[in-house]
């Protein structure tokens, strides 16, 4: 009886005690959900001061070993200010259009939270096919960066992990808004190799002040084959020669004709590749110069020559 009535006695506080238990467990359980949920909602979120050279989701499209193997047009860029390009699927030149803060953090909610970017673990998606390139997607918000490499189309057996970034990569691809307007760069790169062959009826390049021989010497060590061919100087003062205004929308009209345009300077030939300038081409350095990001086998900040051509 006694026992019965002690255990009676006690029995609110055994319950009581449970009820506090499970309590706090689902309160756990809830803080622990939310703070996950915060920190997604956080990165998923554009909530830092727009900058306008800032990317934040971009595709690349990085050439394989098939000369030249170097590209400094990417396929789709978003900036931090809604700043949105792209090539269209009909047409060379990019096109460009002003996001949202809504339509901004809809399509980082479809990279971040519904195909998990940041959850994926490998540096490398899809079945690498020799020769065919690669697609670099990169995206960096509020702190957070991650860039993976998809290759060529993935096999048919695919991972969830695999599956959420081939995701992303066509709906980016696939997202085009319904007001577009072409993109008039400030200026172009101007890559120039040197070539052998016939220069009959190869066009005489127009512009004194830029020697296509100069170019050619002070870019030769960003060329796929190194420096071996490279002279002394070149390799100390080194860069990719950009040229703005007028002449450089000429080259780059010259361009569409022949993407690797052919022009010769004092009866030699050179093959000119040329790239229009996107608003993040010029990335400050340590030393103070800037230069002009370019994807592929030499990948890399490629530094700019502090003189620059203007609009001849």
């Amino acid at each position: 009886m006694f026992n019965r009535l002690q255990f009676m006695h006690k029995r609110p506080h055994l319950l009581n005690s449970i009820a506090l238990a499970v309590m706090l467990t689902l309160m756990g359980g809830y803080l622990l959900k939310t703070s996950h949920t915060s920190a997604l909602e956080t990165a998923a979120t554009h909530t830092s001061q727009p900058k306008a050279d800032h990317i934040i989701v971009q595709l690349f499209q990085v050439p394989g070993f098939i000369y030249p193997s170097i590209n400094g047009v990417p396929e789709w860029t978003l900036y931090d200010d809604g700043l949105l390009f792209f090539k269209p699927a009909n047409g060379l030149d990019l096109v460009q259009a002003h996001l949202s803060p809504a339509n901004i953090n809809a399509i980082l909610n479809v990279v971040i939270n519904q195909n998990a970017f940041f959850a994926s673990t490998k540096d490398t998606y899809g079945r690498l096919i020799p020769d065919a390139g690669s697609l670099l997607l990169s995206v960096t918000i509020n702190g957070h960066h991650k860039q993976v490499t998809l290759y060529g189309k993935p096999d048919t057996a695919l991972d969830e992990q695999t599956r959420h970034v081939f995701a992303i990569r066509d709906f980016l691809l696939n997202y085009h808004p319904a007001t577009t307007r072409p993109y008039t760069p400030p200026g172009v790169a101007l890559l120039v190799i040197p070539q052998d062959g016939n220069a009959t009826g190869v066009p005489m390049w127009p512009y004194k002040d830029i020697s296509l021989a100069q170019t050619a010497a002070l870019e030769c060590p960003f060329l796929p084959f190194g420096t071996r061919n490279c002279s002394s100087n070149s390799k100390d003062k080194a860069g990719i020669v950009p040229v703005f205004g007028s002449r450089g929308q000429a080259l780059l009209l010259r361009a569409h004709d022949n993407a690797y345009a052919r022009m010769k300077e004092q009866g030699k030939i050179y093959r000119l590749i040329i790239w229009p300038l996107l608003p993040d081409a010029f990335y400050p350095h340590n030393n103070g110069t800037f230069g002009i990001a370019v994807e592929g086998v030499n990948s890399g900040i490629w530094p700019l020559l502090s003189r620059t051509h203007g609009s001849k």
